[in-house]
This record gives structure tokens, sequence and C-alpha cells, in this order.
């Protein structure tokens, strides 16, 4: 977490009998809970990705930058999020500038190149995929 309130919030539950569709006697459980507004940094690797996997993640980047929900008690309304502040980096370990950029970078974030825009990254290879399958897959 990046920027949060510092508190966790416990929430009550209860078992439903899923037969009878009631609450179960003597069956409460608690779960925690981050407040909306929490931030996470995240990071996403991909090692050796074909054209169709980054298409995917290209995909799911698009999907996730528009909001949606991850996790349990999404139907509760918990789960929200949107990502923010996409970057992309990407290295080819056939180019020696690359291999050596990567092997003596002292912050993870500086060993791989920049890509400057990730949407136009991510749509070209969505494209490329779409063109070869004939737009089938």
């Amino acid at each position: 977490m990046v920027e949060w309130a510092s508190i966790i919030q416990i929430r009550d539950g209860v078992v439903i009998d899923r037969d009878s569709h009631t609450a179960v006697d003597g069956l409460k459980y608690d779960y925690e809970v981050v407040p909306a507004g929490a931030v996470f940094k995240v990071i996403i690797e991909v090692d050796n990705p074909t054209d169709q996997d980054l298409a995917l993640l290209g995909a799911a980047l698009f999907d996730w930058s528009c909001g949606n929900s991850l996790g349990g008690f999404t139907s509760r309304g918990l789960g929200r999020f949107h990502l923010r502040s996409i970057e992309v980096g990407e290295i080819d370990l056939t180019v020696p500038e690359h291999r050596v950029r990567f092997l003596t970078a002292t912050k993870p974030e500086d060993r791989f190149v920049a890509v400057p825009d990730w949407k136009d990254y991510f749509q070209a290879r969505i494209n490329r995929r779409l063109q070869s399958s004939g737009g089938n897959s």
C-alpha cells in the first residue's frame, strides 16, 4: 500500500444456509477491509511474452484502467478499483545495452526501457493479434 488511512475496518458476516437462505445460528465471522481510497502499487512482470500474451495483458489493462472488482465480497460493493499512472517498461536481453542496464541498475524501475505510451504499445499488439487470427480469437 502506498496511501491509506492506516485503518483496517472489521466487518461482520454471517453464514447463510444455502438451502433455506437464512442465517445459521451461532455462525458469525469477521473480515478485514481496507477503506476506500487506499492506493496500492502493483507490479506485473511477464517473462518471454508472446504477442498473444501481450495482447491479453493489454486488454486487461484497458479494462482495469476503467475500473473493475477484485477479491471477495464484490457483490457487496467491496474490491472496486481502477488502475492509474500505468507505466510499462520492457527489456530485450539480446540487445547489449539492455543487458548492461538490467544487470547494473540499482533500482528495479531503472532496469527497463520505458514505453512512451502504454495504450499505443498494447493497442498495436491487440491489432496484430486480431489481424493474424482474422478477428476470431
